[in-house]
């Protein structure tokens, strides 16, 4: 696992694209977090009005998320390493996902 964490460590193209992908994964949970945050503070004089902008947020913020999660499963797929890397980083990386949107779901 050292070795791997080092090989991953030496390649620049490879530390560049993981923070990218967290980079991105931030952005889309902050397009996501302004439709929550929206839809807890709509104004009731143009409720309709504001539920069209949360729905909008909340769909800009839902592509952006699943278009960096296939980017980031494509490119980890290309990159080579052992099947059961790719498959512990994308199981653990969807479980988490899944777990912090149901949270966030739930809550509000």
């Amino acid at each position: 696992m050292l070795k791997l964490l080092r090989t991953i460590a030496e390649d620049d193209a490879a530390v560049k694209s993981l923070f990218d992908h967290v980079r991105n994964l931030g952005i889309a949970a902050a397009v996501l977090g302004a439709a929550l945050w929206k839809f807890r503070n709509a104004e009731p004089q143009i409720f309709y009005f504001e539920m069209f902008i949360v729905a909008l947020l909340a769909g800009l913020g839902a592509f952006l998320f699943f278009v960096n999660q296939f980017h980031g499963i494509r490119k980890l797929r290309s990159a080579g390493y052992p099947a059961w890397v790719y498959h512990l980083v994308l199981h653990t990386y969807s479980l988490v996902a899944v777990t912090i949107i149901l949270a966030l779901a739930w809550r509000y």
